[in-house]
């Protein structure tokens, strides 16, 4: 009979052969700008490559979350430690052909530093390899003024585009694991987190900044728990400094406070947040910011409710009864029928609903939002939002026009499916049971 624990080293030791095998297969493809093409001839080939690497990327996926679920809430030893090492060295390893925005970074960075130019204005069309890199170096960005920091001061001039983007990579691998060293403190899952595919593949290979704020808002979800409001809003701005989504756990956080009838904390939380969270703002061009917010805010891609443009449902009727739902729900919690952690999760749901340019790294702060209790053990919404937004990188070609109603409606089933997960076995009008 195999033991347990080695079976855990089995786990691990398959979840780096399937690594290895999404890093090969980063090797056999190109990046182009609507999309990811096989290194092959146009032609017959074409479309029926693009079919079979999206099959066999997913297979990957569903394997990674698999073994992920099985080493669900184990005590890592060391091999176990030394194969997590040698998965994240690897994603860290392969070029970010999943994504070219860390490239972006580094144009912003090196604007900044060498011509003085914000990052968030517009500027003519870049003719060097940076062009190449990503598409959007002559945009704004939305990333908040912590970021454009740290674009300014990871950049070094004198290294080519591809020397910094390893620099990047290493300092977003230092959050991560800056946050499993966090986990582990607090007594949390840090297995779960250690081998997510989403946020090793995010964070290490496709090297999004999103691991920063995810950190700040973890350390903020964990001192809301514990009910340090001062310095969990302090620290919950300084996440917004970086990426300003995390804006809408404002609403929750303070509903919080109200519930405890600690009314005076109210004004003393909503100052802590204004220093870190509202202040760095008005020192770095607000009015340049704020256009570039709403540039973000125009994009459009993969939306959950693209449906109801394809049905022309007005989006206005969605939108009311959703805040209907929100008050329900708002309401739910301070009678003490909702827990907090469920109330926060679906809130944090009905908000993606709404994200008319969804990506993978969007689902972020959901793992903040896991300390307030434990994680699934199993992705679900993870898995499925890798499959709906690759699905549109590998069969653009395949399923256009219809390859964004098919992933968006993907999208949106499984969200719905995470809403009715958290809601659990919860009755929604109970006469006498109570949630402390």
């Amino acid at each position: 009979m195999i033991s347990s624990e080695k079976k855990l080293e089995i786990y691990s030791l398959l979840y780096l052969l399937f690594s290895i095998f999404l890093y090969l297969f980063t090797l056999f493809f190109t990046p182009i700008e609507k999309g990811y093409r096989l290194i092959l001839k146009e032609g017959d080939s074409g479309y029926s490559s693009e079919t079979l690497a999206f099959l066999f990327l997913t297979i990957i996926f569903i394997v990674l979350f698999y073994f992920q679920n099985k080493l669900y809430e184990v005590k890592p030893n060391k091999i176990i430690y030394v194969l997590s090492f040698l998965i994240i060295m690897l994603f860290f390893s392969a070029y970010p052909f999943f994504s070219g925005d860390i490239f972006l970074y580094i144009y912003k960075g090196k604007i900044l530093l060498e011509k003085g130019i914000s990052p968030y204005s517009f500027v003519p069309p870049d003719q060097s390899i940076y062009r190449l890199l990503s598409v959007w170096t002559h945009t704004p960005t939305a990333y908040g003024p912590f970021s454009a920091f740290i674009f300014k001061y990871l950049y070094i001039k004198s290294f080519s585009p591809f020397i910094n983007m390893y620099i990047f990579k290493l300092f977003f691998i230092l959050n991560f694991v800056l946050l499993i060293i966090f986990l582990n403190k607090i007594k949390t899952n840090y297995v779960f987190y250690l081998f997510s595919p989403l946020l090793l593949l995010e964070t290490a290979l496709s090297s999004h900044l999103e691991i920063i704020p995810l950190l700040f808002f973890s350390i903020s979800t964990y001192l809301i728990k514990a009910k340090k409001y001062f310095f969990a809003f302090f620290i919950l701005g300084v996440a917004v400094s970086f990426k300003i989504n995390y804006i809408i756990f404002l609403f929750p956080f303070l509903l919080k406070i109200y519930k405890e009838k600690r009314i005076n904390l109210i004004f003393l939380s909503s100052l802590s947040f204004t220093i870190s969270g509202i202040f760095p703002v008005f020192l770095f061009e607000p009015n340049k910011y704020i256009k570039a917010l709403k540039f973000e805010a125009a994009k459009y891609g993969i939306y959950p409710l693209l449906i109801l443009k394809k049905f022309k449902i007005p989006t206005s009727i969605v939108l009311a009864i959703t805040l209907l739902i929100l008050i329900f729900l708002s309401y739910k919690y301070l009678a003490n029928e909702l827990s907090f952690f469920r109330f926060v999760l679906i809130f944090f749901l009905l908000y993606l609903l709404f994200d008319k340019n969804f990506q993978p790294w969007h689902l972020f702060p959901l793992y903040g939002i896991y300390i307030l209790e434990k994680p699934p053990k199993f992705d679900f919404i993870g898995l499925f939002s890798l499959i709906a937004v690759y699905s549109i990188y590998f069969l653009h070609y395949s399923w256009n026009p219809m390859q964004n109603f098919i992933a968006s409606t993907l999208l949106l089933l499984i969200i719905l499916f995470d809403i009715y997960r958290t809601f659990g076995n919860l009755t929604l009008f109970p006469e006498s049971s109570r949630i402390p």
